[in-house]
This record gives structure tokens, sequence and C-alpha cells, in this order.
């Protein structure tokens, strides 16, 4: 009982520590630049009704992005049966005109073209992100080797139908945690470059970085990226620096914590839950969209926003997001708990 009390006062004491932590940056952040890190109430997720191919949880969709007005959805495989060479793909329109009692199915297919990749990488383990910039596309693909999880950058060409993969553009990137699935998942096109990011940006990170590579596949810099706890898993497209990022942390996933006391935060914490400067083992899963902004003078990522989602029962591991064409988000899972398109609301984004 005695070391339980020990224990207990020490997580105050390191708590409110922590509290006055966080009002001294955020103060010091207000000063040298007015910006202030905006914590949100949470918001709801509409889950749309998915049909065919869509709707089949083996399809394991890894990221969305943007070509033109046409949603592109990243199978993990894609050259794998459900997808079988194809990117579904989502009309913007329809998305955009659908009535709740809709059901989103595909628009399309662009024709998939691997160039036997799969077969060049040692533990290959699928696609994880996809953007689109014009005629180009950039992808991450994540393989297993020794035990952790490494990356690789490649460029892919728009021809007629098909998207190709251009091997003499592909790019490792280091294991930067001793785990096989926690590997690069995000990416973003700059006018500097690509801005490609890992999977793993907290605690279990002694030095969370991301990398900047230019669209020919060549590396030009390493980029320090900001704390962010639990999982990044997909980025939208840039608009003038800004973009967001999905975040994502299941029941039972042992995430390593800068303070071990949840019961502490659960019972004095509970308007900074969601803030990412916390830390803490979560018994709940936690589902997150945060605005990062790329910063050209510094070459720094920086925090802007952080919309904390609605939970209801299981997590849902949102995969994919991408900004809707008329504001808000559309998310898709992988195959956690099940196949979702979900919407948030357009004003959230604003």
């Amino acid at each position: 009982m005695r070391l339980l009390a020990i224990r207990r006062l020490a997580c105050r004491c390191l708590g409110a520590l922590s509290l006055w932590a966080v009002v001294w940056v955020s103060l010091a952040a207000h000063a040298q630049d007015n910006r202030v890190l905006v914590i949100s109430d949470r918001v709801d997720v509409h889950e749309e009704t998915l049909g065919g191919l869509l709707a089949d949880p083996e399809l394991e969709v890894s990221g969305l992005a943007w070509n033109g007005d046409q949603l592109v959805v990243l199978p993990q495989y894609p050259s794998q049966a459900p997808a079988l060479g194809c990117l579904p793909l989502i009309s913007g329109e329809a998305l955009g005109l659908l009535a709740s009692s809709g059901t989103v199915v595909t628009s399309g297919c662009l024709q998939w073209v691997d160039s036997g990749l799969p077969s060049q990488i040692d533990g290959f383990d699928g696609f994880e992100a996809i953007a689109f910039d014009g005629r180009h596309a950039f992808l991450l693909v994540e393989a297993k080797q020794g035990g952790r999880a490494v990356g690789y950058f490649v460029r892919a060409v728009l021809e007629g139908p098909a998207l190709v993969l251009e091997l003499d553009t592909l790019l490792k990137f280091p294991a930067q945690v001793v785990a096989e699935n926690l590997g690069y998942e995000a990416l973003v096109v700059l006018e500097e470059g690509v801005l490609v990011m890992h999977e793993a940006n907290g605690a279990v990170n002694g030095n969370p970085k991301a990398f900047l590579v230019n669209r020919d596949g060549v590396l030009l810099r390493e980029v320090q990226m900001p704390l962010i706890e639990y999982r990044v898993t997909d980025a939208t497209a840039s608009e003038q620096g800004r973009f967001w990022v999905s975040n994502y942390h299941y029941e039972g996933d042992l995430w390593p914590a800068g303070l071990d006391c949840p019961a502490f935060f659960s019972e004095f914490f509970q308007g900074f839950r969601g803030h990412p400067l916390f830390t803490s083992l979560s018994e709940r899963p936690v589902e997150r969209l945060m605005e990062l902004r790329w910063d050209p003078t510094t070459g720094t990522v920086e925090f802007e926003t952080v919309l904390n989602i609605s939970v209801q029962g299981e997590g849902r591991n949102w995969e994919g997001i991408a900004k809707g064409l008329g504001g808000g988000f559309v998310l898709f899972t992988d195959k956690y708990p099940r196949s979702i398109l979900g919407r948030v609301p357009k004003s959230v984004s604003k």
C-alpha cells in the first residue's frame, strides 16, 4: 500500500510538472509567432454504406489521394486479389451528392503496373501511401528486414488508363524503431520536394525524423518531426504547406509512454487527453486528425490543429485520409474493424 501511495504521489508530481510544461510551451509559441495549438471538441464521423469491391475488407486500403476529381484508393497489395491490378476510383461528384441512404461504389479503375517491384525488394510487405503531382504519383513501400520495418520511395507515371511504377526512382529509408509493424506510412508533395513521414513519432522513437526527397527519388535532407504519440497512418495533400495526418491508437497496442500514469491523466487531465505533447498508455482507442505545417524557411514541420474524433466502441484504423472537395475529410479504414468509408463535416476543416 505504501508503494502504491508513493507511485500515485510521483505521478501527480510528474503530471503537474507536465501541465506547467504544456502551458509554458504554448505561451512561448504564442510569444514567438502568435500561433496557438488548438485542441478541438470531439467530432463525429459519418460512416457511409459501401458496395462492390470497396466493401471487401481484403482490399486492405492503405491510402487515399485525389487525381483530378477522382479519389484514388490504394490497396496494400494492388496486384493481388481482390484488387487484381486495379486501383479503385471514387467520383468526387458522387461523394458530394451522396445522400445518407446512398451506397458508395467505384466509378472506375486505374490500372496498376508494378513493373516487378515486389520481387526486387527483400521482405516486401505492400504499399502504404500515395500522392499525385500532375502526371506523376509517388508511393511508399514497406518491407520487413531483420525484424524491423524499412521503407522505400518510388515514383509512378500515368500512361493512359494505367499507373506504371518507375523502378529507377526507388529510394530506401532506414528503420527507425525495433518493430516490424511500424514503418513509413505518409507522404506529402511540397514545392521543395516530397516529404516522407514515419508512422512512429512519439516515445517509441528516440529520434523521429522525416525525409525530403526530390521528384526523381534523390534524397535532399532529413527533417526533424514534432512529437506525435501513436500511429501516423496517412496524409492529405498540401495546401500552401499545410496538411492533415490521421493518427490512431488501438486497444491493446502496447505503446511506450513518457509518463505511465494513465489513471492520473484520466482523472485530472480530461481536457488535455488529445494534446500531442502528452504521452500515456491509453486503455481506449484514440482517433485523431492533426494539421501540420511545413515551414520552408526553417525546413521543419510544426503543429497547427488537433481534431479528436468521437469513438463509440472499438477503434477504426483510418489508413486513408483526403480533404473533401467541398471541405471536411474523407477517411477509409484498412480492414479493422471492417471496410469503412467515413466523412467528417465540412465545417471542421475550414
